[in-house]
This record gives C-alpha cells, structure tokens and sequence, in this order.
C-alpha cells in the first residue's frame, strides 16, 4: 500500500477530551484543513489517547487509527508513540486542544516539500490565543508567547517551532532513534537538526488555535513533568551544572514572565488581557522552574557525580 502524503499524530490532552468535545473538534479541524488542499491529499490520523477503549468516540474517529496508551504520559511521550505508527513521508504534530486552520495542511506541506532542495526539513505555524479571554490564555503565553501570529507576519526561518503545530519529514525523525526512545521532544531534535545544517520555517498559514477548559492546576503538574525531563536532559544530554541551574531556579519564575509579557506585548496582545493572565503565568513559571531544578539534580546525583560549577 502506497504510502500516505501526510501523517497527522494528534495527542490527546487532557483526560475528558473524548467526552467534551474537544477531541472532536480537533479532529473536524483537521478534516476542513486536508479536504481544503488542492487537488486532494492522502494521508492519516493517529489519535494518542489513553484509555481510550470503550469510550464514547466522536463520530470522525472511525476513520483515524487510534493508539492507546497508559494514563499520565507526557505529550512528547505519546507523540512518540505516535510517530513510530506513522508511515507519512511528512509527520505533522498536534494536540486535542489545537483547531488548527483550514490552510494548515496545504501550508505546512507547500513550505516543506518547497524548501526540500534549501535543506528545509520541517515547518511550524503560530499558535493563537483563543477568541475569547479565559484561564486558557495564561497556558497558551506560557507554552507559546514565541510563537503568537503577530510576531511571524510572513514566512521566516527560525531556529524553534511549537511542537503542538508542526510538521518534518519522517525521515530525518526516526533517524535519531538515541532521542526517539525518550519520545519526540522536538527541542532536541532542533538542536540536532540546526548542528547538521538543516532548516526549519514559520509559516503564517499554518496557524492553529488554542482552544478548550484549562485545568490549571492540572496543567502545573504537566509543566512541572515536563521541566523535570528538561532539566534531566540538561545535565545528562548537554553536560551543564546541576548546581547552577539549582541556584538560579528561584529567579526563573520572573525572567520567564517577563519575557512572556514582553513577547505578548510585541505580537499585538492586549495589554489588559496580559496583566490578567500574569497571575497564572507566574505560578506556571513556577512549576517550571521548581521541575527543572529538581530533575537537574536527580540527574547529576543519579548518574554518581559531583555537583560541581562545571564549565557549561
């Protein structure tokens, strides 16, 4: 069987996404988008959702494969997993809590089938804020400020694209299996990607948006998950001082937020909209920045060595 043109790994979010219509409208996004491309598009969608069995499926499920998995893995994990089923020649990433665009399709294989010869191996849209003001802004700036549609008004190289609304070439993932056996963590892999000279764009068409009820107390926990694994990493995988990334965790919450603030501000984000999301982000920074220290250190006790000052 030919091979699709488009693999689409859509992780399930949050644990009621099955039930409160987020993954169906996820999934009817994703659906306007490929019919939108011209001249058709062969492709398929693979749902990573845990345990998805025996729950009420929205009705576009049936015609996507769904791969389940254990309740509590972190996204990049189950995009992992995802990623493995795939048999596209171009992989594109999202979440049940994205409705991506209706140009997203076509735009995100225009860029990377027409940037092949340029050495372009993936490409990215910006992810914005939803319609209407709500607790889900301060998870969107905290994830996404880098990636708000106002600061990308055209097509541009860049060095990161949101893994939530992306797209590669199959092959240049599953090459670098070492990175894959701890899922698709795509930071990582734009390392790799920009030491061997390949490239990555934003494309404005491609654009998703955040959508959905965020738990945030829930999604503290996530960042917090999620800090532990990068601050591991860190340590492990780029060999920096545990003992630094411990000492500066208590003024990461600030430098964070600020950043956040200052990135939302230049995108075009309203300012009161900003100052009332602030609250939440700062608490999420927190998560962070408490996560990252921790697994700092599990990782450079962990492995037996001293925690000096060494040289980053």
């Amino acid at each position: 069987m030919t091979a699709p043109a488009l693999s689409i790994v859509l992780a399930v979010s949050h644990d009621d996404a099955l039930r409160d219509g987020s993954l169906a409208a996820a999934l009817s996004a994703i659906a306007q988008s490929v019919a939108g491309v011209t001249g058709g598009l062969t492709h398929e969608v693979i749902v990573v959702a845990a345990n998805a069995q025996g729950l009420p499926l929205p009705g576009a499920l049936p015609s996507a494969r769904l791969v389940t998995v254990a309740p509590g893995a972190l996204t990049p994990v189950n995009w992992g997993l995802g990623l493995r089923a795939a048999s596209g020649r171009v992989v594109a990433f999202t979440t049940s809590q994205m409705r991506v665009s209706i140009t997203w399709a076509g735009a995100l294989l225009e860029a990377i089938n027409g940037g092949v010869d340029a050495g372009v191996i993936g490409a990215g849209g910006p992810v914005d804020l939803p319609a209407v003001a709500s607790d889900a802004d301060a998870a969107t700036l905290v994830r996404f400020s880098a990636f708000l549609p106002g600061r990308w008004p055209r097509v541009m190289s860049a060095h990161d694209i949101p893994g939530d609304n992306a797209a590669y070439l199959r092959a240049h993932l599953v090459e670098h299996e070492d990175l894959l056996r701890d899922g698709f963590w795509e930071v990582e892999f734009h390392r790799r990607f920009a030491r061997a000279g390949k490239q990555l764009l934003m494309v404005p068409a491609a654009r998703a948006t955040a959508q959905g009820v965020v738990d945030l107390r829930a999604l503290r926990a996530q960042r917090f998950a999620h800090a532990v694994s990068f601050g591991s990493s860190r340590v492990d995988r780029h060999g920096q001082s545990a003992i630094r990334i411990v000492l500066a965790a208590p003024l990461v919450p600030l430098v964070l937020a600020a950043r956040i603030a200052r990135r939302a501000r230049a995108a075009g984000v309203d300012h009161g909209r900003i100052r009332r999301a602030l609250p939440a982000v700062v608490r999420l920074t927190i998560a962070w920045a408490a996560g990252e220290a921790v697994g700092a250190w599990r990782a450079a006790v962990g492995r037996g060595n001293q925690v000096t000052f060494a040289h980053e």
